[in-house]
């Protein structure tokens, strides 16, 4: 299997980490993670991936556990890939806001 991965810069707080692995020219597994540079770190705030079999997306608080998990069981991987980057570059604004609001 051969794997890839990319980062993707959105400004100069928030990126996106992408990260495929590829069979035969099919997308095998992917995991698409949105970073945000908080309190002197970089943090995973937001992900897609596959790792249960699915595409899912996994939003993360401030202490870095798992809020919420939102699944797309009906999306293949290459549709869910592709869907997860664009989310992120439509969206990441809400995705901070949502993170930054949010009470410890």
């Amino acid at each position: 299997m051969k794997e890839k991965s990319c980062n993707i810069p959105l400004d100069s707080k928030t990126e996106i980490f992408v990260k495929f692995g590829c069979e035969k020219k099919d997308i095998s597994k992917f995991a698409v993670l949105l970073f945000l540079y908080y309190n002197k770190k970089w943090m995973n705030i937001d992900r897609f991936d596959t790792s249960h079999g699915y595409v899912h997306r996994d939003v993360i608080g401030k202490d870095g556990m798992k809020k919420r998990t939102e699944k797309f069981s009906f999306l293949s991987f290459k549709s869910g890939l592709n869907i997860a980057i664009e989310f992120y570059k439509e969206n990441y604004e809400s995705c901070v806001r949502r993170f930054l609001d949010e009470k410890l």
